[in-house]
């Protein structure tokens, strides 16, 4: 896996951007998400926002917008990423175009 503060770097540059994500779920199932990181767009600004935002941070979750909604994934199972100009990953796990 990509070291999570590399995969945390990255995303940060990307802040509002598309990006392709390959992730293992906690049951080792492969995930690829395509989507928008960091997309405020229909997030409510209220306390139950602000609560859920905090979570997600403190157990690095990060959510993306994707076309089905929002999904999110752990900053430490991610397999490979996709931005506009980098592709990122490790051991064979790349993402076909």
């Amino acid at each position: 896996m990509i070291d999570p503060i590399a995969v945390s770097n990255i995303l940060g540059d990307e802040v509002g951007k598309e990006v392709t994500v390959k992730f293992l779920k906690d049951n080792g199932e492969e995930r690829t998400y395509t989507g928008l990181i960091n997309s405020k767009d229909g997030l409510k600004n209220n306390e139950r926002g602000k609560t859920t935002t905090e979570m997600f941070e403190s157990h690095g979750i990060v959510p993306l917008k994707t076309s089905d909604g929002y999904k999110s994934f752990k900053v430490h199972r991610v397999l490979a990423m996709k931005t506009s100009d980098r592709h990122i990953y490790c051991m064979g796990s790349h993402i076909e175009d």
